[in-house]
């Protein structure tokens, strides 16, 4: 919205000005004599117009624009009210903004429009025919994946969309199917240059886009069906420990050194955990982090100290080189998007046994997982892990009465006694050596009414100790 406030603020100070924005043009502010200046200085395309606008659009228009229907509408800024046009057809956008004064016409497409009567009655559009019926707009529906809680949208040539909505796989059969034509325009509208330029010479490519809400993820590959495309979408702000359901002194373990691993598996919100902690940390005290990622998910802000978030790829060459460098720099924590292979973790050990703080993310379903698979990865070097490991925390997502999911996690500590048995070999015991389990963390969130009995059952690891503590909750005194 701040984006759109200073675009706009140009027809405040011109009195009798519009503001024009097509697909593939710079965009121009008309003057009242007519006389045109560019409002960008190279042309913008249908993704990056319409991320500009698609909140502003009213909810009982957002599904007839979707379908090509011309969508007018006032909205209110800073310096007064604005009225907007819309009209979308294929992968072209259409956008037209002036001031909205009683009395006053606003020429759109080479007619009058009044702003006390076609703005807000639009004339309904003509009758479509077989050969020329509007299609939903994958632009639009991309910008709002975040708001309908999509964290993953599917696309392949001559299908319907899949998402993925709270863990689960649903078929949107009222959206496609989509040509190969409409999947790669969407893509161009996301893609930076760079990755417009090799679009089509690789069979495989990522790269990531921030809009003004969100922080979407893009992944193509090149198959038989032609191009297959997954778009992830995240919400620009990140979200507090508390309303993830993170312990309330957690944030605590982001201070001294050595190393904290956050394991999880695919798609149970490791990346947000993380997220989640850096951005309460940098709020929280004076500090400098520096976050290798693969994509960059969270964009973070640095309220009390600095931040630098670099992008495997594309602004490094791997995670392990990028922790060999961070040695020179002078950081109070590094974050690591992933420890999964040998020579990152030895070069994320090194830096932790210098005293820095590395905070790093295993993909590992449990937390005796996680423990298994750093000793695996550490080549025989156990002692090396031992000396460093703060802790593991390890956490899952289940399905909550609300339709959506609570976090699940459990919590085994580096104390003196689990680095023995780290560096001896003898995990058989560790379990007993938990500051919490994932069991009790699901009978917490049924105690608290927040997921199902059939759920914390099918979740549950120790189903006899799950269903003796209920026994206890249910009858405490003959317990």
């Amino acid at each position: 919205m701040a984006r759109l406030e200073q675009l706009t603020e140009y027809l405040f100070t011109h009195p009798g000005s519009s503001m024009s924005l097509d697909s593939d043009t710079p965009g121009f502010y008309i003057d009242a004599g007519g006389s045109a200046t560019a409002v960008f200085r190279h042309p913008i395309r249908t993704g990056q117009i319409l991320l500009l606008f698609a909140d502003l659009v009213p909810r009982d228009k957002s599904q007839d624009f979707l379908t090509g229907t011309p969508t007018d509408f006032v909205f209110e800024s800073r310096k007064g009210s604005l009225a907007v046009h819309m009209v979308i057809h294929g992968s072209d956008l259409k956008v037209r903004v002036k001031p909205a004064r009683a009395g006053e016409e606003m020429m759109i497409g080479g007619r009058g429009l009044s702003s006390d009567s076609a703005l807000t009655r639009p004339a309904p559009p003509p009758p479509p025919t077989s050969a020329d019926t509007p299609r939903p707009n994958l632009m639009a529906i991309i910008a709002q994946l975040p708001e309908q809680r999509v964290s993953h949208l599917h696309l392949t040539p001559d299908h319907h969309a899949f998402a993925r909505v709270d863990g689960q796989v649903r078929a949107l059969s009222e959206l496609g199917p989509f040509t190969a034509s409409e999947i790669r325009e969407a893509v161009l509208s996301l893609a930076p240059q760079a990755q417009r330029e090799q679009l089509g010479k690789k069979p495989a490519f990522e790269f990531s886009h921030v809009s003004k809400d969100a922080v979407f993820h893009v992944r193509g590959q090149l198959g038989r069906e032609g191009l297959s495309v997954v778009v992830r979408a995240l919400p620009k702000a990140v979200p507090t420990p508390a309303s993830l359901g993170l312990p309330d002194d957690f944030l605590q373990v982001l201070r001294g050194g050595g190393l904290w691993v956050v394991a999880g598996g695919a798609g149970q919100g490791t990346s947000t955990t993380v997220a989640s902690l850096v951005q309460a940390a940098l709020e929280a005290r004076p500090m400098t982090v520096c976050t290798l990622e693969s994509p960059i998910d969270y964009v973070l802000e640095a309220r009390c100290g600095l931040v630098r978030q670099l992008e495997v790829g594309a602004h490094v060459p791997s995670f392990a080189a990028a922790l060999d460098e961070s040695r020179r720099d002078d950081d109070d924590l590094v974050v690591v998007g992933q420890l999964d292979d040998a020579q990152t973790l030895a070069a994320a050990l090194t830096l932790a046994d210098r005293g820095r703080l590395v905070l790093g993310v295993l993909h590992a379903r449990t937390a005796m997982n996680a423990v298994q698979k750093l000793v695996d990865l550490s080549q025989g070097k156990p002692a090396a892990l031992a000396s460093v490991l703060r802790g593991v925390f390890a956490q899952s997502l289940v399905p909550n009465v609300n339709q959506g999911r609570s976090l699940c996690w459990e919590l085994l500590p580096g104390s003196d006694v689990v680095k023995a048995f780290v560096r001896d070999g003898v995990l058989g015991t560790l379990p007993t050596l938990f500051t919490r389990t994932a069991d009790q963390s699901l009978m917490q969130l049924l105690v608290r009414g927040e997921i199902e009995l059939e759920v914390a059952l099918a979740c549950a690891r120790d189903r006899g100790w799950f269903e003796e503590q209920l026994a206890r909750v249910a009858h405490p005194r003959a317990a």
